[in-house]
């Protein structure tokens, strides 16, 4: 059997001793490629609302980040408030003692 010979039986097709192809099962091989193509855009349509999703998280970490990051500022500014009130004691609690 030559590589042409053998290219169509490995593809469902064989080479009668005439040498001229001949199909072998191609009703079932036309179900199985539609079964396939269907098959492909489920997974397609999955795949974009799985990336809708990601975008739509990745929108939602984008607007937390920036609550979180608006949180620690005014948390920094209370800190600091607290710092100089503390100086301030002390520096009062000092001048008592004087």
């Amino acid at each position: 059997m030559d590589s042409y010979s053998s290219c169509f039986t490995q593809f469902g097709l064989f080479a009668p001793s005439d040498g001229t192809p001949s199909f072998k099962g191609s009703k079932r091989k036309t179900l199985m490629v539609d079964v396939m193509g269907t098959q492909f855009d489920k997974l397609t349509t999955k795949l974009d609302v799985f990336v809708d999703e990601i975008r739509t998280g990745n929108a939602l970490i984008e607007k937390l980040s920036s609550i979180v990051e608006r949180q620690f500022m005014a948390f920094e500014r209370v800190f600091v408030t607290s710092e100089r009130q503390v100086q301030y004691s002390e520096r009062q609690i000092l001048a008592i003692e004087k």
